[in-house]
């Protein structure tokens, strides 16, 4: 359930169950198909008992879309879905600047929260820490709307957080949740433990399509996944 504080734009937002990582129907030539796109939102909001939707995704797109596409998209979802539940959007830039821009019309357009993708500079190990926190806090601190986590594995281009660094991240103010795509039951364990012994509630939502019931015996809270997506 989402609550709007009349004092200012801060949103508090508790992200849990299925959260589809929804699809972008497109045309032969490569643009996005808006009218089979309505008919899909229509489908999709067929179901009760969705955490929300995010869009904007790996599933939906987003590494793909231009800034206008992107926005178009995510306006549709939010004038269709008219509040029934929160819609997220995937934030899938390069660099901070680029980041900051796209993180500003996501909220002007009425986004719920912002899933952060893994950017380039994250690449090669060992990661200093100041680099994925700086790059987090740059867009906290742009925008008062919550924030997603995502860890993804490296074989797709994310990267895995340590201890420390997933601690500094959690800690910014407005994350809220994370997604966990490592792929791996122990790092999914793992992580879900460090976070668990925080002060501060962080949802943990699996993104791991191969183990979702066991994530959740787990623990996790939900789970954001593009199977979800499709059954």
């Amino acid at each position: 359930m989402k609550q709007k504080e009349r004092g200012g734009l801060k949103m508090k937002l508790k992200l849990e169950g299925i959260i589809p990582a929804v699809v972008t129907p497109m045309k032969s030539d490569f643009s996005v198909d808006f009218v089979q796109l309505k008919d899909y939102i229509n489908w999709i909001k067929s179901f009760d008992g969705l955490g929300g939707v995010a869009v904007n995704m790996d599933t939906g797109e987003g590494m793909h879309l231009s800034r206008n596409e992107k926005m178009k998209i995510l306006e549709l979802w939010v004038e269709s879905v008219s509040g029934k539940f929160p819609v997220l959007c995937g934030l899938t830039t390069r660099y901070t600047k680029e980041a900051i821009e796209e993180a500003k019309l996501f909220q002007k357009i009425g986004a719920d929260a912002i899933v952060i993708f893994p950017i380039p500079a994250y690449a090669g190990q060992p990661l200093p820490a100041e680099i994925p926190y700086r790059y987090h806090k740059a867009i906290n601190d742009a925008v008062d709307i919550p924030l997603v986590l995502f860890q993804l594995q490296p074989a797709l281009s994310g990267v895995f957080y340590d201890e420390k660094t997933l601690i500094k991240l959690a800690k910014i103010k407005n994350v809220v949740a994370i997604k966990e795509a490592s792929a791996d039951a122990f790092k999914f364990v793992q992580t879900l433990n460090i976070l668990r012994n925080l002060d501060k509630r962080i949802s943990i939502l699996t993104g791991n399509d191969d183990f979702i019931l066991e994530s959740l015996i787990l623990g996790a809270d939900g789970a954001l996944i593009g199977f979800g997506t499709l059954a």
